[in-house]
């Protein structure tokens, strides 16, 4: 009886830390590593979804989520990698950094403007598709990478 229990316990605590959490950004600015600038708190891991509709959150290390729906801002030298969907609806992406889009995801710019600034790379393994402005100051830089598709339309 107690290895049954001991097991479902362990299960239990595991299923836990492998849960889903949509995480909203609730600094003004400030480092994406630090729990209370999060809602709920925490750092954001490799399954969640964060939200930046405001402010602008530093990201200096390496970093995965699921999701990401960006209208604020993400700077820094990390590089973040998005595993299911980047939803760009504006703001900007900056700093020496990269945001990977991996195989087998998406990203999607159909509202607002968005803008990719000196010095970051936006690199597409997946399926990107934009209907809306797309700001490029040089020398950032936006690969498509040869397992990638880039479909680009107008409303």
């Amino acid at each position: 009886m107690r290895v049954v229990l001991a097991g479902a316990m362990l299960c239990a605590v595991s299923w836990s830390a492998l849960a889903q959490t949509t995480r909203t950004w609730v600094g003004v600015s400030g480092d994406w590593n630090i729990g209370s600038n999060w809602s709920p708190a925490g750092v954001p891991g490799a399954l969640d979804s964060v939200i930046i509709t405001t402010g602008g959150a530093t990201l200096n290390s390496d970093a995965s989520v699921a999701s990401m729906t960006l209208g604020g801002a993400l700077i820094g030298t990390g590089k973040l990698t998005v595993s299911s969907s980047l939803v760009w609806t504006g703001g900007s992406m900056s700093g020496t950094g990269s945001t990977i889009v991996a195989p087998g995801a998406t990203m999607t710019i159909e509202t607002g403007d968005v803008t990719l600034v000196a010095g970051r790379t936006l690199v597409n393994h997946g399926v990107a598709s934009l209907s809306r402005a797309m700001n490029i100051w040089w020398p950032a830089t936006l690969e498509n990478s040869a397992d990638g598709t880039l479909v680009i339309s107008t409303n």
